[in-house]
């Protein structure tokens, strides 16, 4: 069966980069997936002006920024069906208008029905990714903007044994089973527990036939999901896979270090599961 990878194009105040759309194409094409993509046509409030200053036209300012929404949509759907037909992936789109405070709760309801959803990475993205990832209840792969991505055949494992990575292992086992290489990086401030469920994951791997190499990250000095992912391209891998860490809080989450270190400054596909 095919998977179906979920890809919401975002287009106000900023739009999807035109990199991580042709990536997304070529991950698309490398796992033999579909893609189905949700075009975010930005509905701006109709503002009046509180204080009557004549030289401020809020409704004028709406209606430019519902504009370039558009544009920026028409845009970036035509390049994605064009970058998908150039690599034969199958790809369906819609185009759906929302206010801006209701993009999160709407691209995670829709993220429901597909197995994996792509978003970019960067700051300016970062909500969108914390929507899906903590509401939708399904995988979220980053997608970088410079990398491109096409067959994964080494994926990293950041595990620690724990509740989010075995879910996220879960998540992902129908690329870890396509892999031709396996890498588990293990690290905590207790080596000797991290290890032991490390070496625990890599037997019950044996088992299933997939070998898998054990790797230690040193993240002294610097943010863990800077060394997790300095680890796993140090190895060699394609792709990492990483449990999702946060909560809630008065609706602004609270993330782990590994979770937010990833989320702000990506430097291959990650795919992160909560």
């Amino acid at each position: 069966m095919r998977k179906s990878l979920f890809f919401p194009l975002t287009t106000y105040p900023d739009a999807t980069p035109e990199q991580v759309v042709g990536n997304a194409a070529d991950f698309a094409a490398g796992q033999d997936a579909t893609v189905t993509s949700l075009v975010i046509d930005v509905s701006m409030p109709n503002v009046a002006n509180p204080l009557s200053i004549p030289l401020i036209d809020a409704r004028q300012m709406a209606l430019e920024a519902e504009g370039l929404s558009r544009s920026n949509g028409l845009q970036l759907d035509e390049l994605l069906r064009e970058s998908c037909k150039a690599r034969s992936v199958d790809v369906e789109s819609a185009t759906v208008r929302l206010d801006l405070t209701a993009i999160g709760d709407a691209v995670a309801a829709a993220a429901r029905l597909h197995d994996l959803t792509l978003v970019a990475p960067g700051a300016e993205f970062r909500p969108l990714a914390e929507a899906v990832i903590f509401g939708s209840g399904r995988p979220v792969l980053l997608v970088p903007r410079t990398e491109s991505v096409g067959a994964v055949d080494h994926v990293a494992i950041a595990w620690d044994g724990g509740r989010a990575a075995a879910r996220a292992l879960g998540d992902a086992m129908w690329l870890v089973e396509a892999a031709s290489r396996v890498s588990i990086l293990f690290a905590g401030r207790d080596k000797a527990v991290s290890q032991t469920a490390a070496g625990e994951l890599s037997e019950a791997f044996g088992k299933r036939g997939i070998p898998a190499e054990l790797r230690p990250v040193d993240a002294a000095g610097r943010g863990i999901g800077d060394a997790l992912q300095a680890e796993a391209i140090a190895a060699g891998a394609k792709l990492m896979v990483m449990g999702g860490f946060g909560h809630s809080r008065m609706r602004d989450f609270v993330l782990g270090g590994a979770t937010a270190g990833v989320l702000s400054d990506l430097r291959l596909p990650v795919l992160i599961s909560h």
